[in-house]
């Protein structure tokens, strides 16, 4: 692992001085791909998101065709939420809320479609690295959260198009898959700006 990183640091480090980095920041939303949840929307007072929003920045360096870079953001996997009504006297109001949200941190490689100095540059990305997934629970007032870190990967197929000599439209369509038992996975669709220093 640690020559893993020193070699990407060295890379990052050759291919900065040809060209000023790039800065990416997007925003999207995403769908759930697994775990699939169950289903109990039937109940009355039931609401549930199956993903939610993305955030995510970007710093790219080197000469197009061929970037490498680092990425880090938020992901919203999913949220639940249940509340039953009060049938007094028997039986007291219930209420239950459960979310489960990511943090990648990815070192990241862009290969450039086509003419890189073009107006529209299609893209392939694909990223390695970390997951700081964080899951929170209440039921009865009570909270209970629980965190930890996970490997994962993201596969990406994009386009940028050049809205100035430095600032492009990027829209990009990602898989973001987190190993952990069961698997989690998402499926993000994002739009942003890229901006070369």
């Amino acid at each position: 692992m640690k020559r893993i990183l020193t070699l990407l640091v060295v890379l990052m480090a050759c291919t900065s001085l040809t060209a000023g980095p790039i800065l990416k920041g997007m925003l999207g939303y995403g769908i759930l791909v697994s775990p699939s949840l169950p289903d109990i929307s039937g109940f009355t007072g039931y609401e549930e998101s199956s993903g939610g929003l993305s955030i995510n920045a970007q710093i790219l360096f080197g000469e197009s065709p061929l970037n490498f870079g680092a990425e880090v953001g938020y992901l919203s996997l999913y949220s639940q939420k249940y509340e039953s009504p009060a049938i007094p006297p028997f039986i007291a109001a219930y209420s239950f809320e459960s979310s489960l949200s990511a943090i990648p941190i990815l070192g990241i490689v862009q290969y450039t479609l086509g003419d890189p100095k073009g107006s529209l540059k299609p893209f392939l990305q694909g990223g390695l690295g970390f997951y700081m997934t964080s899951a929170t629970a209440t039921s009865l007032g009570i909270s209970a959260s629980s965190s930890e870190l996970d490997l994962g990967i993201k596969l990406g197929v994009g386009m940028d198009y050049m809205l100035s000599d430095n600032l492009d439209l990027d829209i990009s369509l990602n898989y973001y898959n987190i190993f952990v038992t069961g698997g989690a996975s998402t499926l993000n669709l994002e739009a942003g700006v890229a901006f070369q220093l």
